[in-house]
């Protein structure tokens, strides 16, 4: 028979002493840069028979692109998130992300 404890070298292994590694964010070591000096530039992405737009690179801290983000998602009506250095948003809309874009500052490659 099978003795559970050797497998475990005798460790009571239950969810209170269980440790789990904390998840590590990677910091970003790119300058922080006014929204003018900013040169952005659209992806599309297909997933789950869904589009995806997504803007950037972004060279601003954590905070400012969450509230950047949330900013523009009110403002076209839509969902989005903060992945790396880019915002995504939910659907092809390219245009409506480019005029709020543009009208805060930021610039776009040609």
């Amino acid at each position: 028979m099978l003795d559970i404890s050797k497998l475990f070298n005798g460790r009571n292994l239950t969810e209170n002493n269980i440790q789990k590694s904390p998840k590590q964010k990677q910091i970003s070591t790119s300058p922080i840069l006014s929204p003018e000096k900013h040169l952005l530039h659209f992806r599309k992405e297909k997933r789950r028979s869904k589009i995806v737009t997504m803007v950037g690179f972004f060279q601003l801290s954590e905070i400012d692109k969450k509230q950047l983000l949330q900013s523009i998602k009110k403002s076209v009506s839509t969902g989005g998130t903060v992945r790396d250095e880019y915002l995504e948003f939910q659907g092809d809309i390219q245009k409506k992300l480019k005029d709020e874009f543009i009208q805060r500052g930021f610039k776009f490659k040609k």
